[in-house]
């Protein structure tokens, strides 16, 4: 029976498998044995460690003196060295080195018996002799723990020396054997591909029929030849239902993001519609009366008074308040911008006087770089003013006192650019895309309405120009705005 190409492929990786378990499985012997090895070493080190802890205290007790301090704790040493070879497995043990580990057993029982007899027996005749069978003892054990740890380690060496010569030829037989059965495998495939490669060649193209195969060969070919032929047959008809498919879907979606814009755009104006009116309701009466007030006072004022000057000041910064609710009420409601050549430094220096004076001696250290800066730009200059008093003021609540404000600015080929960086402690990465959304305010405790940056982002975005935020927590802020040099606003 002719075997199918997958069980041929199955058959024939199955050599080198079974021959890499053989051999792994021969190495974990020898790994198995490795490892009991360097258990011996390990506890022979004990053994070891323990005799030096014996010898320390047998010092003591013979130089020193002390008898009923160390006695004890050679004792105690004493027994734990005993444990310590009592626990040592015996069949691990080379043989040419079990001998050697049970005569160190009785030199370890004899070493006991000489120092009970240098502690208890002192004045015995034979004391200097006792004393010289002792070291005699204490010598051969040392000698014969370091010789059974050496054999070991030696061992160890040629175990891992032959497991290492058995890898390197299991893995070139291993190999050697991969790339015969590959080569094999491979020739009939490529010999089964070029065939196909063949009749696609010579396969006519007219009527699309070209898409399609008419080769007789094994299973797998035909299945294949077969299977093929109903993909390309089902892909013609898919092709057209996927086309008309994703047409329908680009409409579709494409009237979806016109529908949200103008969802989003709707909400956006209903907000400022509402600021718009409360503005008017709420603010634009009463300014009006205290602007009607304040021209009442300077009048009446003689021209010496010295504080007519101040009087003249706050008339011209109410009138800018009035004028500014007007205008912010003409942006809600879309009107055409107020276009005029302004100085953009002066346009900035305004709005920081305009911050100074509202906080008076609470306004953070602040530095401008307005040098690269042209001389005049189209905006809007109320609505402009505002986007960078808002900023600014922004920037100040969130300096500490002994902090600094940067604003700088220069000119691309086709715009300008404004930065202006706090030093506060930096905008969470979750809050930065919620910022220029209306009514949100990281400033609610502080008196924030949530709107300023919107408000801007509106203004800029209707200048065509664009602002963004950069900011690392503990490090502060930046707040980036593109302005076109000239082009007109949406």
């Amino acid at each position: 029976m002719q075997l199918k190409l997958r069980q041929r492929i199955f058959l024939s990786m199955l050599s080198p498998i079974f021959m890499a378990f053989a051999i792994i499985f021969v190495e974990l012997q020898d790994l198995n044995d490795i490892y009991n090895k360097v258990r011996i070493i390990e506890e022979v080190d004990d053994i070891y460690l323990s005799f030096l802890m014996v010898r320390r205290y047998e010092k003591n007790i013979l130089l020193f003196k002390e008898e009923q301090e160390h006695v004890s704790l050679f004792t105690e040493n004493m027994k734990q060295l005993r444990n310590n070879i009592d626990n040592v497995n015996y069949d691990y043990i080379l043989k040419n080195k079990r001998g050697a580990f049970l005569t160190l057993k009785g030199t370890v029982a004899l070493y006991d018996d000489v120092m009970q007899t240098l502690i208890y027996h002192k004045d015995d005749q034979s004391y200097d002799e006792t004393i010289r069978k002792m070291r005699h003892y204490a010598r051969e054990i040392q000698k014969t723990l370091v010789s059974i740890t050496r054999a070991e380690r030696e061992e160890i060496n040629n175990k891992i020396s032959r497991a290492r010569m058995s890898f390197a030829l299991s893995f070139a037989f291993i190999v050697i054997g991969v790339i015969i059965v590959s080569y094999v495998l491979a020739r009939g495939i490529i010999r089964t591909l070029k065939e196909i490669e063949h009749a696609l060649d010579n396969i006519t193209k007219d009527n699309n029929s070209g898409h399609y195969l008419d080769i007789d060969g094994p299973q797998e070919i035909r299945s294949f030849v077969s299977a093929y032929n109903r993909t390309i047959a089902d892909l013609t008809t898919v092709r057209v239902t996927y086309a008309n498919t994703i047409r329908k879907l680009e409409d579709a979606n494409n009237e979806l993001m016109h529908k949200q814009d103008e969802i989003i755009e709707k909400r956006n104006m209903a907000a400022m519609r509402l600021l718009s009116s409360e503005i008017a309701h709420e603010i634009n009466n009463p300014l009006s009366s205290v602007i009607s007030m304040l021209y009442m006072f300077y009048e009446e004022m003689p021209e010496s008074e010295p504080r007519k000057e101040l009087v003249q000041l706050m008339i011209k910064d109410t009138n800018r308040c009035q004028v500014l609710i007007r205008e912010l009420a003409d942006f809600a409601r879309q009107q055409p911008l107020k276009l005029k050549d302004v100085n953009p430094a002066d346009l900035v220096m305004e709005a920081v006087e305009t911050v100074r004076r509202k906080l008076g001696s609470n306004m953070p250290y602040l530095t401008t770089y307005l040098d690269q800066l042209p001389r005049t730009i189209v905006v809007d200059q109320v609505l402009m003013s505002q986007v960078f008093v808002n900023i600014i003021n922004n920037a100040c609540q969130f300096t500490p006192p002994d902090g600094i404000i940067h604003i700088r600015g220069c000119t691309t080929a086709d715009h300008v650019l404004f930065s202006i960086k706090d030093s506060g402690k930096g905008i969470p990465p979750e809050v930065i895309p919620s910022l220029f959304e209306p009514f949100f305010s990281t400033r609610r405790d502080s008196g924030g309405t949530g709107l300023g940056l919107t408000i801007s982002k509106k203004i800029i975005d209707r200048h065509r120009g664009s602002i963004g935020v950069e900011s690392v927590l503990g490090s502060g802020s930046v707040f980036k705005i593109k302005l076109p040099l000239s082009q007109d606003p949406l």
